[in-house]
């Protein structure tokens, strides 16, 4: 496997130097439907020609700022489990790296603030969807001295509620609040500039949120924002499915794909006749999946879900009760946040008259 770590650095590109979600600071106490404040942002943030020294924070991914509890906080319920772009200019100076229906979890959820000379980190680590006890989600909003803003996402953050309605919504973006008028959302995967004070976009139906794992960075321009959106700029490792297996063969994921760690993969479901599992790894999918029939292998119903040009590498290993384990060592070292790599599994089978099974693929993306 050295010799791929190799290939790797010379045919990566990198990204910048990125971190996952991490607790810094103190632990605050949030409730669930709740506002938590004021919080000492350590310095005066400058927000809209004004400067602020509190931040309120609620379960719900959407904070308010003051000096001295001023200008008041609004009353909590039902305003944060209902995301609605209008009550971004009916209250206060509001800011939303992720305001949507979450509340803590049943176990593990944590909030956090981290007030330093020149930047303050708020981090809602494990919350979840109101009604859905998964995915476990976690997102940070950090301010700095200058006025930029930047929200930081996890692989598995969404927005959804089974309170249904707006409460499905989601919205991210920023507003000096009342009086200021209400524009059009607009899209933040885009890297926008605007020229309104009001800069938001709104996801109005549940699990559209688009931009997990990703960073946004918000740059006053007095008047509007620029917006930067980078892809993956989370740097948080994950893997995604894709793809469906044959002959019951099945492949997940066992741990995630961290930089300078083994990423495990287990497939299982392997017929009788193999005693090997074949695990091939790519750069990129192959999408639509490409049927074995069109390969000349008579095997119904099993895909190619990996682009046989992309594969650099195999990994063997036997076949224990019906499954095996893969483990490709990943590189330490930022150059490799971000990168995303496929594999498949490919396992013997008396099923068919080609005598192979295929696994669905899974993708990994290279975190911390």
């Amino acid at each position: 496997m050295q010799k791929l770590s190799f290939l790797a650095v010379a045919v990566l590109s990198s990204v910048g130097v990125a971190q996952c979600i991490q607790t810094p600071g103190t632990m605050i106490t949030i409730l669930q439907d709740s506002i938590a404040g004021p919080n000492p942002i350590g310095f005066a943030f400058p927000f809209e020609g004004s400067t602020y020294n509190e931040i309120h924070v609620s379960d719900h991914g959407i904070c308010f700022l003051s000096n001295n509890g001023s200008p008041a906080i609004p009353t909590a319920t039902p305003l944060v489990y209902t995301p609605a772009a209008a009550s971004l200019v009916l209250n206060g100076p509001v800011i939303c790296p992720h305001w949507s229906d979450t509340i803590p979890a049943a176990s593990g959820t944590s909030f956090w603030i981290d007030s330093q000379a020149t930047t303050c980190t708020v981090t809602w680590f494990q919350v979840q969807s109101f009604g859905f006890p998964t995915p476990l989600m976690s997102f940070q909003l950090t301010l700095y001295d200058t006025g930029n803003i930047e929200f930081t996402y996890g692989p598995n953050v969404t927005n959804n509620s089974t309170f249904g309605g707006v409460s499905d919504n989601g919205i991210v973006g920023v507003s000096p609040g009342m009086p200021a008028t209400l524009p059009a959302s607009v899209d933040f995967s885009t890297s926008p500039v605007t020229t309104d004070s009001t800069t938001f976009e709104e996801f109005l139906v549940a699990n559209t949120f688009d931009m997990a794992g990703d960073k946004i960075l918000m740059i006053p321009a007095s008047p509007g924002w620029v917006v930067v959106h980078m892809p993956d700029g989370a740097g948080c490792a994950s893997s995604e499915s894709f793809g469906v297996g044959c002959d019951n063969l099945a492949l997940a994921s066992s741990t995630p794909p961290v930089v300078g760690t083994n990423w495990d993969l287990t497939a299982t479901g392997f017929n009788a006749a193999s005693a090997l599992g074949f695990h091939f790894f790519a750069f990129g999918r192959q999408t639509p999946a490409l049927p074995l029939s069109a390969l000349g292998l008579n095997a119904p119903g099993c895909d190619d879900n990996l682009p046989l040009a992309n594969v650099i590498a195999n990994l063997v290993g036997p076949v224990t009760s019906g499954s095996s384990t893969a483990s490709l060592p990943i590189p330490a070292g930022s150059s490799f946040v971000g990168v995303k790599m496929s594999v498949q599994t490919i396992g013997l089978t008396s099923s068919n008259p080609a005598g192979l099974a295929t696994s669905n693929g899974v993708e990994g993306t290279f975190g911390n």
